[in-house]
């Protein structure tokens, strides 16, 4: 099960965890262990033509990629004892006039995929946590060990092998 979250503080340019929001939310979760547990969250990074001029600012700048505030955040989950382990980011890029391009990975990570819809550009990126048996502390697992498929995105198993 996966559930949205529609409790971040939001400012203009900037969004932060509503921490009180969240802990509700996990321990909620938590509170029907082994049936439900709280594994990561998912959201989005939104950004328009009057943000970001251009979708290539957004590809060289990386901003698909979690912010500091995010890494912050999977860390604090952890450091509570959560078994802290998914962490998915929509980035979205709203343009002014729709454009053709090829749905897939970005280039060298798989665990990144970059489609179209309508006028937007949407890229979906994955972070995988575990623990470090020796050291007992978690560790972001390398992104060559993920692999986003997405078929309706035209990002299917046949695309990663061929």
């Amino acid at each position: 099960m996966a559930d949205s979250d529609t409790s971040a503080k939001c400012k203009s340019g900037e969004a932060s965890p509503a921490d009180d929001a969240f802990e509700l939310k996990i321990d909620f979760a938590d509170s029907f262990f082994p049936e439900l547990e709280y594994l990561g969250d998912f959201h989005s990074h939104p950004y328009d033509v009057n943000e970001v001029k251009t979708e290539l600012e957004v590809q060289r700048e990386k901003l698909f990629e979690r912010s500091s505030g995010d890494a912050k955040f999977a860390k604090y989950q952890q450091g509570l004892g959560k078994n802290y382990r998914l962490q998915i980011i929509a980035t979205i890029f709203e343009r002014l006039d729709q454009v053709n391009r090829a749905s897939g990975h970005i280039k060298g990570d798989l665990s990144c995929i970059r489609f179209q819809y309508d006028k937007r550009t949407i890229w979906i990126k994955a972070y995988a946590y575990r623990v470090d048996e020796n050291e007992n502390i978690w560790r972001k697992v390398n992104k060559d060990t993920i692999a986003l498929i997405c078929p309706c995105a035209g990002v299917t198993v046949e695309t990663i092998n061929g």
